[in-house]
């Protein structure tokens, strides 16, 4: 019996560190991140150039942190200051995945208008063990999403935007290996790159707390403070060009 008993401690080990190696808890260290922004292989706008309207369209693909406030309206507030016709939409659904996000580009990317640039942030819940990807698998699938949008002629920005703290780091204690793989892709197949997480996780507590209140979903005003300068800057250059 205690053999038994042994053997049955030893095999829930051996699944139980699996588990934590497939969802990046432990592991190699994770870099340090340096620039926040990476700029895109791509430099200029394949599908606005051939339009005569040079009618720009972004579309921002994502979680909650993407659906649940409408902050993509102030990136293109921002950015008609110099592109007066660019437009944004966003495909988003709380709790999703990439397990969501794929299929529901797919469909989106067959559909006019196509967008010229898109945003895509699906690496915090990827993260989370009970709904989302192990990290291999969330690095293939988001590769695979890249190729998909590039097939459709539009530039891939990769955003990390926050982590999750408390309550909502405890489903994805992985996550900084999953901002990571977004960091490894831009870096390797030339895609854009939005690395917010590492200027949220330097705020102080009390900012934090006032920005992000539920520690998961940050409210307008911490958009606009953060992430939203970031995601302009790094549109710019492809937006406002000739501008």
């Amino acid at each position: 019996m205690k053999r038994l008993l042994s053997l049955t401690v030893a095999i829930l080990a051996g699944l139980l560190i699996m588990v934590l190696l497939l969802y990046g808890v432990i592991g190699l260290p994770v870099k340090t991140p340096q620039d926040v922004i990476l700029a895109p292989r791509e430099k200029s706008l394949a599908n606005a150039a051939e339009e005569s309207t040079n009618r720009p369209l972004i579309l921002f693909v994502g979680t909650s942190l993407t659906a649940r406030v409408p902050w993509y309206k102030n990136v293109e507030a921002d950015l008609r200051s110099c592109a007066p016709n660019v437009s944004t939409e966003r495909l988003a659904k709380s709790g999703a995945s990439l397990r969501w996000g794929y299929p529901e580009l797919e469909r989106r990317l067959a559909r006019e208008p196509k967008p010229d640039v898109v945003v895509m942030e699906f690496n915090g819940n990827d993260a989370v063990l009970h709904v989302g990807l192990p990290l291999f698998m969330s690095k293939s699938w988001t590769r695979d999403a890249v190729k998909l949008i590039r097939q459709h002629g539009a530039v891939v920005y990769l955003s990390t935007m926050n982590p999750g703290w408390g309550s909502e780091a405890l489903p994805r204690l992985g996550q900084k290996r999953y901002h990571e793989n977004y960091r490894e892709i831009a870096q390797e197949d030339g895609v854009g790159l939005i690395d917010t997480a590492v200027v949220w996780s330097n705020l102080s507590p009390e900012r934090r707390r006032v920005l992000v209140p539920d520690n998961g979903h940050p409210t307008i005003e911490g958009m606009e403070e953060i992430s939203l300068p970031y995601i302009v800057s790094a549109l710019k250059p492809l937006i406002c060009a000739g501008h």
